[in-house]
């Protein structure tokens, strides 16, 4: 099996947009689409749970039984569960149990040593710490985070609309007495292409439906392939203890 290896070492920040309920995440399968996200490899025996929407971002940790007290466990198993900041300086400080943390400070969220600048109805994932690789599934592309060192894993997924030109610009047309009036164009539906925004630490892979599937990482072009694993080295450099 051929696999795809990409050096990452280019920061960007993203469009976000995404929604999710409160409670135990799954991506399910409709209308004949395959789920966006496979974790079963990440997350093993544990599951994802929507703990808060801290400043419009749906957080999402993985959590297994026993990682929080009963009766806030009691509380997650009855969709009633949501994570609390408490302030520190300038800071707000999300923690769920011992296990995950989060810092929002001056517009963008910090855990596990990764920065995060967030938009309106995007997902943060925080995932709990290990040692070495990360592997998970993007429409159905094996991706895997390279990692020697301990760390934590995380991801901001959002949405973004992306409106097609269909209209031309007002154009100067001249007259017969010389003088040059506004032709205004036709008006044309415009159509509008859901796009989508994966942020992995230092690293953004966009999908741009309007490119053929193309996708680029840190504005180079990528085209996914399911049968080759995507290999990102260089994304937790920073974050490794």
């Amino acid at each position: 099996m051929k696999q795809t290896n990409l050096q990452t070492f280019l920061s960007a920040s993203l469009c976000l947009a995404a929604l999710s309920s409160c409670g135990c995440v799954s991506e399910t399968v409709t209308s004949g689409r395959p789920k966006i996200f496979d974790f079963a490899d990440a997350v093993g025996g544990a599951n994802l749970w929507s703990v808060g929407f801290p400043h419009g971002v749906n957080l999402i940790v993985e959590l297994k039984e026993g990682d929080l007290k009963k009766p806030d466990q009691d509380r997650l198993m009855k969709d009633l569960y949501r994570a609390q900041p408490f302030r520190s300086g300038n800071g707000e400080i999300w923690k769920i149990g011992d296990v995950h943390e989060v810092t929002y400070s001056n517009g963008r969220f910090e855990t596990g040593k990764f920065s995060y600048t967030p938009r309106k109805r995007s997902r943060l994932f925080l995932f709990k710490k290990r040692t070495g690789n990360f592997k998970f599934s993007f429409h159905q592309q094996d991706i895997i985070i390279a990692a020697k060192g301990t760390w934590k894993p995380s991801l901001l997924y959002s949405t973004v609309e992306l409106i097609a030109q269909d209209s031309a610009p007002p154009a100067r047309q001249n007259t017969r007495s010389g003088r040059s009036r506004i032709r205004r164009p036709v008006k044309r539906r415009q159509t509008v292409w859901l796009g989508q925004i994966l942020q992995i630490g230092t690293t953004t892979i966009r999908v741009d439906p309007r490119h053929n599937g193309l996708w680029t990482i840190n504005d180079r072009n990528y085209r996914p392939n399911p049968d080759r694993p995507l290999t990102l080295e260089g994304v937790v450099r920073f974050a490794e203890n």
